[in-house]
């Protein structure tokens, strides 16, 4: 069987570290962060998780 890029890359513990990483550099941005004004980030995230989840070959929710 051959195993997903996800399993490879450490499944959804390093998706949702890559995601954390990203939004650290977004949200650092001061010409990015008035777009994320009154947005629910914990939702945002888990969807940018689940997205690149199921992309790289992983759990499809």
């Amino acid at each position: 069987m051959e195993t997903t890029f996800y399993a490879r890359i450490g499944g959804r513990t390093a998706v949702t570290a890559a995601v954390d990483a990203l939004y650290r550099v977004v949200l650092g941005d001061d010409r990015l962060t008035d777009y994320f004004d009154g947005i629910d980030l914990a939702r945002l995230k888990e969807h940018m998780v689940a997205l690149l989840s199921q992309v790289l070959g992983g759990p499809a929710e």
